[in-house]
């Protein structure tokens, strides 16, 4: 009998060995220290430019936007209602199709350059044009493996930054805040730039200000808790044996 115990505790403890195979389902976990790159590129805000495919919410208002001080309320009502479900789309041959302007060229210029152009174009039909320009189609990816969720979160300027992204999912759970792993596509959208961040101690909390941009991909590593894994799996069997040793024995006295 104690040789069949022990022989359950010696397969505990090889199979404890195996975390791989308690979480197979796991992401980033084949990165190395040579695979990461400065976390200090992501403390500038990135500057994404329109590409094809892009979609916005676009917003025109007379004289500098004066109706949004006066009656913010009554304009933001009829500005919902009138505005806020149309998107415009750019298209493969990069424009836009607006009213009165028709197609506009737009692949290639960031966010700002955009809403100058259009300030300029429509003032030729409204006074003193106001334009808010807004991403419907912005996002990134957090899986926060310490739950096994994971969440889309959209996001309407250039970049939104990894704390919202975290907020924004239901926070870390029970994972690993010291090993939240950052996947950057590069152009190519084949390839990646991973950064590793660590929110565990105060001296970097800082971090979690840095600047992601639409198709960032968030790893929340969870704790590995194998030992618990592999008993909640062998316990079953353990008490099974348990229980024919108790049966054999009565049998044999």
């Amino acid at each position: 009998m104690k040789f069949n115990y022990l022989f359950v505790l010696i397969l505990l403890l090889s199979l404890t060995s195996c975390s791989s195979y308690y979480y197979p389902n796991l992401l980033m976990t084949n990165l190395n220290e040579n695979d990461l790159k400065d976390i200090n590129e992501l403390q500038i805000p990135p500057a994404q430019t329109i590409k094809k495919g892009d979609q916005f919410i676009i917003s025109i208002y007379p004289n500098k936007g004066e109706q949004l001080v006066i009656s913010p309320n009554v304009n933001n009502t009829i500005n919902r209602e009138n505005t806020s479900n149309i998107i415009y789309y750019v298209n493969e041959s990069g424009n836009i199709d607006l009213p009165l302007l028709g197609d506009i060229y737009a692949e290639g210029l960031q966010i700002e350059t955009f809403k100058d152009t259009l300030t300029k174009l429509y003032s030729h039909f409204i006074t003193d044009p106001y334009i808010i320009l807004s991403w419907t189609n912005k996002k990134v990816y957090v899986f926060s493996q310490g739950n096994g969720n994971a969440t889309v979160i959209p996001f309407s300027n250039s970049y939104i930054t990894l704390l919202d992204a975290i907020t924004g999912s239901g926070g870390i759970g029970e994972a690993n805040s010291d090993k939240i792993i950052i996947a950057r596509p590069l152009n190519n959208e084949q390839n990646f730039s991973f950064y590793q961040v660590n929110l565990q101690d105060k001296e970097n909390l800082y971090l979690g200000n840095v600047y992601l941009k639409d198709g960032d991909m968030v790893y929340i590593i969870p704790k590995q808790r194998v030992l618990y894994r592999a008993v909640s799996e062998v316990s079953p069997y353990l008490s099974f044996l348990n229980t024919v040793l108790i049966i054999v024995q009565f049998f044999i006295k």
